[in-house]
């Protein structure tokens, strides 16, 4: 995906989330099913406060990893309450109306990033989590997906799903692949494999992945068609979701995701790619 193309996507993303919350302020704030210790609330506030650091990111044009001082206090722009409960000092309320003056900060801080990105080239080096990517062109992509996979967190918890796009979807798959499995292997120190393979077989769109989890703890993914011991078939926003914990949550997996081969291996996947 190119530049513009992320910036679309965030916008979009960005709207669509703004929208679910606008339509849903009445209590009790319901739990995020794939984040059960947060609920409607503990979302927004993670998601803005998340994109507004790294509007500060950009427009700074900081290479080095920012710390949660008076600063960036200031930055967020939260009343001592709210930062009290994005900072989980105070309990989040979930019998109250969810305040439409955080859905207004929210929205501003979308449209604070996406003017960020705009100004920005991908290849300007900045600070990221990524060792092997220091560029503006990680925030974007992960942005991107981040704003996408937690919009239909808040669908979720309201009912209301959307499939996250198809070609952002593969952008996240090849992602999450590349960079997050490794880093969260290494995070949480997961155990080598046994020499199980994973097929994943994208059905609305060309896709196909087969990783290798080797007893040397390597883990080999090949960009092809092959068969392996448990394959998942399915579209590339459902596979992208399954992949990040969403529909492992959900009820209508099996409904959602054609599985074959050794169907207890896909408990095996998230010890061996736990969550972070």
């Amino acid at each position: 995906m190119e530049k513009t193309e992320y910036i679309a996507a965030l916008h979009r993303e960005a709207r669509a989330f703004a929208k679910v919350m606008q339509a849903n302020t009445q209590p009790p704030l319901p739990i995020v099913p794939a984040c059960p210790a947060w609920n409607t609330l503990d979302l927004l506030l993670h998601l803005g406060s998340v994109q507004r650091m790294v509007a500060k990111i950009v427009t700074q044009h900081l290479q080095e990893r920012p710390t949660f001082d008076s600063e960036f206090v200031e930055y967020v722009a939260l009343s001592p309450q709210y930062l009290g409960w994005l900072m989980h000092t105070q309990p989040t309320p979930d019998a109250e109306l969810l305040p439409a003056e955080l859905i207004d900060w929210f929205e501003a801080g979308a449209a604070r990033l996406e003017a960020a990105f705009v100004q920005v080239e991908p290849g300007e080096p900045l600070w990221t989590w990524d060792t092997a990517n220091q560029t503006a062109a990680h925030w974007l992509r992960v942005q991107a997906s981040e704003a996408a996979v937690h919009r239909w967190d808040a669908q979720d918890a309201y009912h209301c799903i959307e499939p996250i796009e198809p070609e952002l979807a593969l952008d996240a798959i090849n992602f999450t692949f590349d960079v997050l499995l490794p880093k969260n292997r290494i995070d949480a120190k997961a155990p080598a494999g046994q020499g199980e393979t994973f097929h994943f077989h994208r059905t609305d769109g060309p896709g196909e992945w087969l990783l290798r989890f080797e007893p040397s703890g390597a883990v080999v993914v090949e960009r092809s068609h092959a068969k392996g011991d448990v394959a998942i078939r399915g579209s590339a926003s459902d596979l992208l979701l399954w992949l990040r914990q969403r529909l492992y949550y959900s009820s209508d997996v099996q409904d959602r995701l054609q599985v074959f081969g050794e169907v207890a291996l896909l408990e095996r996947y998230f010890e061996l790619v736990p969550p972070t």
